[in-house]
């Protein structure tokens, strides 16, 4: 019983320490996905907004100026 005991409290602290390496891990994935969207989607997707909008304007000045 003993024996047991010791080893059930020895599985679970490498289960612990095992899900607080995932943790870690998933933080620091976390923090690089969210560099990634501020570098390169993020501006590419706000000069492709102002692109539509710039064209809308275009297309609504050439209707009502014609």
């Amino acid at each position: 019983m003993i024996f047991t005991e010791k080893t059930s409290a020895t599985t679970n602290n490498c289960v612990s320490e095992a899900i607080q390496a995932l943790n870690e891990q998933n933080l620091r994935l976390i923090r690089q996905n969210d560099s990634v969207w501020h570098t390169y989607f993020k501006p590419i997707l706000l000069a492709a907004l102002l692109v539509l909008l710039g064209a809308g304007i275009a297309v609504l000045l050439n209707i009502f100026l014609s």
